[in-house]
């Protein structure tokens, strides 16, 4: 599918195992969109958004609404 919605797939794993994981998320996702929910640190190469109360307060890249 073109977007890959993940919720949480890096909770409750050690260091080594989740750069396994993320190594196979990025795998997977080329040439797609990648949606991950998370309240883990996930890989500096993903543009990330945090919201709070429904709000963007922080982005690490340009957004265009």
């Amino acid at each position: 599918k073109p977007i890959i919605i993940l919720d949480e797939p890096t909770s409750a794993l050690d260091p080594e195992n989740k750069k396994i994981v993320m190594n196979a998320i990025k795998k997977v996702g080329i040439g797609k969109t990648i949606i991950i929910i998370s309240h883990d640190d996930i890989d500096g190469e993903f543009k990330k958004v945090h919201f709070k109360d429904g709000q963007i307060v922080e982005s690490n890249f340009s957004m265009y609404f």
